[in-house]
């Protein structure tokens, strides 16, 4: 924490928080969810969410992901996705809330899917 300090004191930014996101996003992680999303708002830096391993998850963890979301882009953070699972975007497609997230709608992952 000091170094951080001391690195925006001499106007040294630091890179991006990154948060890999466990394969299993549900109710019975939210807490553990929550303070880790938490903590990377209170760094301040743009985030970036790993979400390659994601593999389930409910309606609690996506509403704690859009909560995020929204507060990060009040705050002037930004957060970015990387390598977000096909099965977070049908997810959140299917909720309705993939756009809110910034993430591909579903049928865009699997269009690209498709090319490859």
């Amino acid at each position: 924490m000091a170094r951080a300090r001391q690195r925006r004191a001499r106007g040294e930014r630091a890179g991006p928080t990154r948060l890999t996101l466990a394969p299993s996003l549900r109710i019975a992680a939210a807490q553990a969810l929550r303070d880790q999303l938490g903590e990377a708002l209170a760094a301040g830096r743009p985030v970036v969410l790993e979400a390659a391993a994601v593999e389930a998850t409910d309606t609690a963890a996506l509403q704690l992901l859009c909560a995020f979301v929204r507060e990060g882009r009040e705050r002037g953070i930004a957060v970015e996705w990387q390598a977000p699972a096909p099965a977070l975007t049908r997810d959140a497609g299917l909720l309705g809330v993939a756009a809110l997230l910034g993430l591909p709608e579903p049928t865009a992952v699997a269009a690209e899917a498709l090319a490859e």
